[in-house]
């Protein structure tokens, strides 16, 4: 029986964890757009589209026992990563920009970078870290083979 306390205990510190992260991510956006007033691209507000929703889905994995909560999460964070690491190659001018309307109907580019936490990652980047590290959480999650 302790090893079964164990993997549930695994489990429900990975939910939390991914909850502290999604929280950050969520917060993070929020003081970037609205108290330091950090103009965003188009695409940006679809990585926020894929982030805010796991701040509700990962508390009702956690109440409810339910590590199917991960398999919930994962399209979006996967939404979310692949968006990101397209937002980071296209500021690194790896890859030519192909419109998705950016900076047509804002006044901010997807290739301009507007913002560097510490004068080295941008939002891009720090959201493709926040849902890489949520892709990983996840995966782990998923392959306990445990319930929360």
């Amino acid at each position: 029986m302790p090893l079964l306390n164990t993997m549930y205990h695994k489990t429900l510190k990975l939910f939390y964890l991914s909850w502290i992260v999604a929280l950050l991510g969520v917060a993070g956006s929020l003081i970037y757009s609205d108290i330091l007033l950090v103009p965003i691209c188009a695409l940006c507000w679809y990585q926020r589209i894929a982030m805010y929703p796991l701040i509700l889905i990962y508390p009702v994995g956690i109440i409810l026992k339910d590590k199917r909560a991960a398999v919930y999460a994962l399209p979006l964070i996967v939404v979310g990563l692949l968006l990101s690491a397209y937002l980071v190659l296209l500021q690194a001018g790896i890859l030519p920009h192909v419109g998705f309307g950016c900076g047509i109907l804002n006044a901010v580019s997807c290739s301009e970078i507007t913002f560097k936490l510490l004068g080295l990652l941008t939002i891009p980047q720090q959201a493709l870290a926040g849902f890489g590290f949520l892709l990983i959480l996840n995966v782990l999650v998923l392959m306990g083979g445990d319930e929360v």
